[in-house]
């Protein structure tokens, strides 16, 4: 299997299949530094590519609604590390931002856009030190279903989007129960709730009547990337999110792509793979995986002129088409 980027032409457009660009945003900065900030650059280079699925790290917690306007899509946002006394940070490096660097604050957002059906946002957080670490993660219907125009939200994405799962609670299509607070230990939330600490967040069916997929994303602790030893902190972080993953998909829709910065090389990532897994794009220390779709089209590195230290990384998938089927380029 090929993994590696290539030229050619844009993978089919159809609404089964899924077009995924995960990319490392250095805190909204260039390589070499620029000196200025660079918000408007970013977002109109990341409104430019063609994607239906964005997963971004190393995001100016403030940036993800202004993004998703430039890109005509929603925003689901989830804090990592250095966020504490968040406005003063954000004074300083919304002006200066290579004077605070990653101190600026972060976060990870995953921008959903072309109208499609979202039903569910969920996270866990994987490790507190040596800094936070979050899994989120969103449910996409991919059968063609649609809300109708896209529009930029606040942090979290659309409020009717339904549930919202925190701490590694199971998210369950069917019956729902009215309401809307927090649920702790086992309730079921309809309807935009947050479930925490093992809950069950109940959909009402909504994903039980459209196919669906798992897109979640990540940016896991750095390690030690030539020592066997160090990887074991990156490595730690996959397979809490491989867990997690296996947890909200026990029932409804189970196949999964995961992206983002894994902070691991090629072999390490393999090795780590749990059965029913692959992965199917690759470019340094970030990687799409993936439990059901098959890839369609090559896989590309996006122009971003000098934006970030890190290339993003595009790839186009279709869980329509089953493993080892007809189409499977993978």
């Amino acid at each position: 299997m090929d993994r590696r980027y290539g030229d050619g032409a844009d993978p089919p457009s159809d609404l089964d299949v899924l077009r995924i660009v995960t990319w490392n945003v250095f805190h909204g900065r260039a390589d070499p530094p620029a000196g200025r900030p660079l918000l408007h650059e970013f977002a109109t280079t990341l409104a430019g590519w063609a994607w239906d699925v964005a997963l971004l790290q190393e995001v100016p917690p403030w940036w993800p609604p202004a993004l998703a306007a430039a890109c005509g899509a929603r925003s689901f946002t989830a804090p990592t590390s250095r966020n504490a006394l968040l406005p003063l940070r954000r004074a300083i490096a919304s002006r200066r931002p290579d004077l605070l660097k990653s101190n600026g604050g972060g976060a990870n957002a995953i921008l959903v856009r072309g109208g499609r059906h979202v039903d569910v946002h969920a996270r866990v957080r994987l490790r507190a030190w040596r800094e936070r670490r979050v899994l989120h993660a969103v449910r996409v219907a991919v059968d063609g279903a649609r809300r109708g125009p896209a529009g930029a939200t606040a942090d979290g994405g659309d409020a009717a989007r339904g549930p919202t799962v925190a701490n590694g609670g199971a998210v369950a299509n069917g019956g729902a129960v009215a309401g809307g607070g927090a649920v702790a230990g086992g309730g079921a939330v309809a309807g935009g709730g947050t479930v925490a600490d093992g809950g069950t967040a109940a959909d009402g069916g909504t994903a039980a009547e459209r196919r669906a997929l798992w897109v979640g994303n990540v940016h896991a602790q750095k390690g030690s990337w030539d020592d066997a030893a160090g990887r074991a902190i990156p490595e730690a972080d996959l397979a809490r999110c491989f867990a997690a993953l296996a947890r909200w998909t026990t029932t409804g829709a189970t196949d999964v792509v995961l992206g983002g910065d894994l902070n691991l090389p090629a072999d390490a990532v393999d090795t780590a793979l749990p059965p029913g897994w692959s992965c199917v794009a690759t470019s340094g220390p970030d990687h799409v995986l993936v439990r059901g779709p098959v890839r369609r089209g090559p896989v590309t590195r996006p122009d971003r002129a000098t934006l970030s230290d890190h290339a993003p990384l595009s790839v186009a998938v279709d869980p329509s088409v089953r493993r080892g089927g007809p189409g499977d380029d993978a």
